[in-house]
């Protein structure tokens, strides 16, 4: 078994067990150091998804999920690895015990334009987050933090 940190449409549990059905949430986790960002354009989403990006002092915090090797690997399809879109990392999170943890993370190849995401892809995640017991402070951060300008690039 590995553990799994979701940040993005992964933080919904229904989607997590449709995609890795051995997955266990685990708890509330924070990844310091690195930003959430949103950039390319999901066709299935129509608009920006959510990657991270290194930038001191800025933190995502997000769910670590206990995932079986066939989870990886459904993963990695569901992600990209394969068509180079996004690759897996190792991180370090800090789990809501103060414990740190190594986690498999995903993040993208290439960091694109920054792209406004939907409002149906955001919906998910700020429900997600939400449903999860993130700190009100952060959901505010994800609405208000990205600006964008009249062609939905974000600033």
């Amino acid at each position: 078994m590995a553990y799994y940190f979701a940040y993005g449409s992964n933080l919904n549990e229904e989607q997590m067990r449709r995609r890795c059905s051995d997955s266990k949430p685990v708890g509330i986790a924070t990844l310091k150091d690195y930003k959430l960002i949103f950039n390319g354009h999901s066709k299935g989403w129509n608009g920006g998804v959510a990657d991270i990006k290194k930038e001191s002092g800025k933190e995502v915090i997000g769910i670590i999920y206990e995932v079986s090797e066939k989870d990886l690997e459904s993963l990695d399809e569901h992600e990209g690895v394969h068509k180079k879109i996004y690759k897996r990392i190792i991180v370090e999170v800090t789990d809501d015990k103060g414990k740190k943890k190594e986690v498999v993370a995903y993040e993208k190849e290439e960091k694109g334009k920054m792209t406004k995401p939907s409002e149906n892809y955001l919906d998910t995640i700020i429900k997600s987050a939400r449903k999860n017991g993130f700190p009100k402070k952060y959901l505010k951060e994800i609405r208000e933090n990205m600006e964008f300008d009249d062609e939905g690039m974000m600033k």
